[in-house]
């Protein structure tokens, strides 16, 4: 059980990455990149939060399982 809910956790967060990666090379963050010099916020947090759940999902398939 824990080895299906890790690979979905991992393709949840491969998942957030490739949304944070579109959204950081939006047309709208490359305007506000060169008006504030950061990224948008929403942009960060679906990278920071698809690595966290990503590496959570890697940690949970790796455990090894009670039999």
């Amino acid at each position: 059980m824990n080895r299906v809910l890790g690979i979905a956790l991992l393709v949840l967060g491969i998942t957030l990455i490739v949304f944070g990666l579109n959204i950081s090379d939006s047309i709208n963050s490359s305007v506000s990149r060169y008006l504030s010099g950061h990224p948008l916020d929403k942009a960060v947090w679906l990278l920071l939060g698809g690595v966290a759940v990503s590496l959570f999902g890697e940690i949970m398939m790796l455990r090894p399982t009670k039999i």
